[in-house]
């Protein structure tokens, strides 16, 4: 190989023989470890082992995607459902007149009163708990 350099002053290129210092052998041995390091870049591997757990991983992400999928979809409809719920609560019991036509969701109904009683049941035991502790920290003082 030819080292081509460039010598400022006159603009002429100075060439000068330059020994190898990596063969065929260190090239593929680098290649084959940078390989085995950096899984993400390579689909198969230089050896057996290397190649299922590259297919391996592919599996579980071909799975893995439809599942989460599966389950975005599932919680939206969850959330929708609860939200239904708490509204025929309102609906039920708002002011506004029902039509005499209009059926009630009797479990929409009760899903609703059980969600707004926990919910309030949560509430009062928070306002307990800070009542006491703020009676606590006052006496201690």
């Amino acid at each position: 190989m030819l080292d081509v350099s460039r010598d400022n002053s006159r603009g002429t290129a100075i060439t000068s023989p330059v020994e190898p210092t990596t063969t065929n052998d260190q090239l593929q041995s680098d290649f084959s470890a940078a390989s085995t390091t950096i899984p993400a870049l390579t689909v198969f591997e230089s050896d057996q082992s290397g190649s299922y757990r590259t297919m391996a991983q592919c599996a579980k992400t071909l799975v893995s995607v439809p599942v989460q999928a599966l389950c975005i979809f599932l919680i939206t409809q969850v959330i929708q459902y609860v939200h239904l719920c708490v509204d025929a609560v309102y609906d039920f019991t708002g002011r506004r007149a029902r039509s005499k036509l209009s059926a009630v969701a009797w479990s929409k109904l009760s899903i609703g009163l059980l969600l707004l009683s926990a919910y309030h049941a949560g509430l009062l035991r928070l306002t307990v708990q800070g009542y006491r502790n703020l009676r606590k920290g006052s006496l201690t003082k």
